[in-house]
C-alpha cells in the first residue's frame, strides 16, 4: 500500500487524530513517538485505526494512553462502541486489546488481505 493509500481514510469527514510526541532539547521541532485515529462508522459506533507507537518506545503505556485519550474522544461525542481490526494472528497484540476491555466478535477473510482480520469491540 502507498503512502497515500494509508493516509487518505485520515482525510474523510469526522476523522480525529491523537499524535504523542517527545520534546527533545536538541531538535527545534518536537519528535513524533506514537499515534491513532478514530472515524464514526455511524451515531453510535467509532472505530480505531493505526494506533502505532515506535519500537523503542513501545511497552511503557504509550499505546495506552493514546487508546485512552481515543476512547474519551468517542465517549464526548455520544458513541456507545468503539471497533478495532487486527491481524488475527498477532495474539500478543490481541491479549493487550483484550486487557483494555475488548472482545472479538468476529474473525474475517478478506481478498485483498494475506491475512485473517479479528473483529474486536467493546463499549465506551
Amino acid at each position: 500500500m502507498s503512502d497515500s493509500g494509508l493516509a487518505e481514510p485520515l482525510l474523510r469527514p469526522g476523522v480525529i487524530c491523537f499524535g504523542a510526541f517527545a520534546n527533545n532539547a536538541n531538535q527545534a521541532k518536537h519528535m513524533p513517538l506514537g499515534f491513532v485515529a478514530i472515524w464514526p462508522k455511524g451515531r453510535e459506533t467509532y472505530e480505531l485505526t493505526r494506533l502505532c507507537v515506535l519500537p523503542e518506545h513501545r511497552h511503557a503505556g504509550l499505546g495506552a494512553r493514546l487508546l485512552l485519550a481515543a476512547l474519551q474522544a468517542v465517549k464526548g461525542h455520544g458513541a456507545r462502541k468503539i471497533e478495532v481490526g487486527i491481524i488475527a494472528e498477532n495474539e500478543r497484540l490481541k491479549r493487550w486489546y483484550e486487557g483494555h476491555g475488548f472482545r472479538v466478535v468476529a474473525m474475517r477473510e478478506y481478498g485483498h488481505l494475506p491475512f485473517t482480520v479479528c473483529e474486536m469491540e467493546r463499549e465506551v
